[in-house]
């Protein structure tokens, strides 16, 4: 689809994140990139986020302003890339999303050879960002930012995982008391069963 002049502008406009203007045939605009951010699994994130655009606070990258376009269509959202990278190529995965700014807080999807294109973009731009030397120190910087609310997740995670652990050990401790009920009736039968049946002597009522 051609090739892309790509210009960084800021490193850790928000904690790990690089903000890059971007011109080539038909795109135009800036976009940000930084870790996953939905990953709270482990202290250091790993995956990718693109926003379409520059975050204008120093909160969220969901809220952008500088939005790029792309076959002349305004193009707003971002793209989350789960919990590992190495799967990405220059034509995996295909698809990635892009929204058409309708309004301030509206969009709707793009037309597919937008889609197709703004793809090609964000999939340029995250191989480009994760072979930055120094993406293990962006990594660190994003981890550290979000530090709190990591611990915060893992404290929900161990809460329901104990609960889930008291859930089966009274479970468990049930189906062990009834095996020993049924232990004990194969080792240990009724002696009045043992003995055979009883004769028993019944009266007649005379006629």
């Amino acid at each position: 689809m051609g090739v892309l002049t790509v210009h960084e502008k800021e490193v850790s406009v928000l904690p790990g994140c690089v903000v890059y203007a971007v011109e080539g045939g038909r795109v135009r605009g800036t976009f940000t990139v930084g870790s996953d951010l939905y990953d709270y699994s482990q202290a250091i994130p790993r995956g990718i986020y693109i926003s379409y655009g520059r975050p204008v606070s120093g909160a969220s990258p969901r809220a952008c302003a500088d939005e790029p376009s792309v076959n002349g269509v305004r193009l707003s959202g971002g793209w989350a890339h789960g919990r590992r990278s190495d799967d990405i190529t220059l034509t995996s995965p295909d698809h990635l999303p892009a929204q058409v700014r309708l309004g301030p807080t509206t969009s709707g999807s793009a037309p597919t050879a937008t889609s197709q294109r703004a793809s090609a973009v964000l999939r340029a731009l995250a191989l480009h960002y994760l072979s930055r030397p120094d993406g293990s120190a962006l990594r660190i910087a994003a981890g550290k930012q979000r530090a709190e609310a990591t611990a915060a997740a893992a404290r929900q995670r161990l809460s329901r995982l104990r609960k889930r652990e008291s859930l089966l050990t009274a479970r468990l401790r049930r189906h062990q008391a009834r095996q020993q009920e049924f232990l004990g009736l194969l080792l240990c039968p009724d002696p009045a069963l043992a003995a055979g049946p009883a004769r028993l002597r019944l009266p007649l009522m005379a006629a």
